[in-house]
């Protein structure tokens, strides 16, 4: 059963491994001008200090200002790739077998219909899956830099006590300024 569901669906195997690659070669490049950048001016130093200062203030600012655009760009594009490659795998899974007649072949042999299906969703599954978790660790190595500067992710609450803070804020609303 593991043979024949490879050797159905090697293609797709094969198109998520190169989707995989090309995909951590465009992060890998955005992503070393991204963290050279954030070391370079110092970023990193900032927000351990609590980023007070003008000067931190105004780094973090240019860093924002120069890469979230792309980032967001990024992350739109890339967003819906789990949807799609599980849509363009389930679609092939049993829609093959219909399409050249192979289901009375399949489902009439020594193989209860239980099992060939459970084998074949489960290896389908496990490979969809191992693709889409490398596809989310490259891009949150890529975003990283984005989301410590941003706030977004931090592991630590901020203890610092600025005006952005909700705490600090002295109208009722969030969204009245």
């Amino acid at each position: 059963m593991i043979w024949l569901t490879w050797r159905q669906h090697r293609i797709q195997a094969i198109a998520g491994a190169v989707l995989v690659g090309l995909t951590a070669v465009v992060f890998l490049a955005y992503g070393q001008t991204m963290r050279g950048v954030y070391t370079q001016d110092g970023i990193g130093a900032c927000l351990a200090r609590g980023t007070g200062g003008n000067h931190c203030q105004s780094v973090m600012t240019a860093f924002m200002n120069r890469f979230n655009d792309v980032a967001n760009h990024l992350l739109t594009w890339f967003s819906p790739l789990p949807g799609l490659i599980g849509a363009i795998v389930g679609a092939s899974l049993l829609g093959r077998e219909h399409e050249h007649g192979t289901w009375r072949l399949a489902w009439t042999q020594a193989v209860p219909r239980t099992r060939w299906l459970t084998v074949k969703i489960s290896l389908l599954s496990f490979g969809i899956l191992m693709v889409t978790t490398t596809l989310s660790a490259i891009f949150a190595w890529y975003r990283s830099p984005m989301d410590q500067v941003s706030g977004r992710f931090t592991r630590e609450p901020s203890t610092s006590k600025d005006s952005h803070s909700p705490a600090t804020r002295s109208s009722p609303s969030p969204w009245a300024s």
